[in-house]
């Protein structure tokens, strides 16, 4: 039995929002609410959805976003070194663990490498830059995310570290409505999510000509993906996709590109978006 929530929103405005309850063809919950709206709404669904709190390591999203932010704040270069202690090399995805103990690694590549293919041995080296758990912690409230908040260093195998559809998409939204960085800090960022070597969920129901910017997730209990996509026409909309599963259950995968699908047709058929 799979259960999921879709978050698509389009200029922070509104989100479409995708409930299945009772199994991948049950498409009954789906309906559209304002964003500002969604905290107060009756339907339980909805909260449900926005709230539906995950262990998957999409809150590495969050982590980029706070070091951007320290960037900004000119408390880390981007350029600065960081040394490959023994303490932060663990298993699990990723292949900084590879690297000699003590090596020297640019924070930039650090952060390219937890997105690109979810390193994290690099997640803790720029959790430690950054302050620790705590130090993030408070960073995450101050952006408004209700669920995302982080406990133990990377690979938390028992899953203390959570996010919920509800803040990743809140978050990208405000990301490109350029608060929280600087444009240029914002670019990077989505620059950073295009480099995630894993395509097989969000970007398969895209066209050529489409544009995503995008990260994964995936343990044996849930799978996602949270991309920001651009269309020819000039629509943009953020789509959150998180799965449960299980027993790493493959269907999860036809679940989410069927809501890419979903999400895409339903901005295509838009038209050309207004200036």
């Amino acid at each position: 039995m799979l259960s999921f929530a879709l978050i698509a929103t389009q200029n922070q405005r509104w989100l479409l929002i995708n409930s299945i309850r009772r199994g991948p063809t049950d498409w009954s919950s789906t309906f559209c609410v304002p964003i500002a709206s969604l905290a107060q709404t009756q339907d339980r669904d909805a909260r449900r959805s926005v709230s539906f709190v995950s262990r998957l390591r999409l809150f590495k999203i969050a982590i980029l976003v706070a070091l951007l932010e320290a960037v900004d704040r000119s408390e880390i270069n981007l350029d600065e070194t960081l040394a490959l202690s023994p303490n932060f090399i663990v298993g699990g995805s990723g292949t900084l663990s590879n690297r000699p103990a003590n090596s020297q690694v640019p924070v930039v590549e650090a952060a390219e490498l937890m997105v690109a293919v979810s390193d994290n041995t690099a997640s803790n080296l720029l959790l430690d830059r950054l302050g620790g758990v705590e130090a993030l912690n408070r960073r995450f409230r101050a952006w408004g995310l209700q669920h995302t908040r982080l406990r133990n260093p990377l690979p938390d195998l028992e899953g203390t570290n959570t996010t919920s559809p509800g803040d990743l998409a809140l978050l990208l939204g405000e990301l490109e409505r350029g608060q929280i960085l600087t444009m240029r800090s914002r670019d990077r960022f989505f620059e950073i999510l295009q480099t995630t070597q894993n395509n097989s969920l969000l970007p398969q129901a895209l066209t050529e000509d489409d544009r995503i910017a995008h990260k994964t997730g995936n343990i044996n209990s849930s799978l996602g993906d949270v991309g920001l996509v651009d269309l020819p026409n000039g629509q943009r909309y953020i789509v959150v996709v998180l799965v449960r599963r299980e027993n790493g259950d493959p269907e999860a995968e036809t679940v989410i590109r069927k809501v890419s699908r979903l999400a895409r047709d339903y901005w295509s058929s838009q038209g050309e978006a207004s200036q």
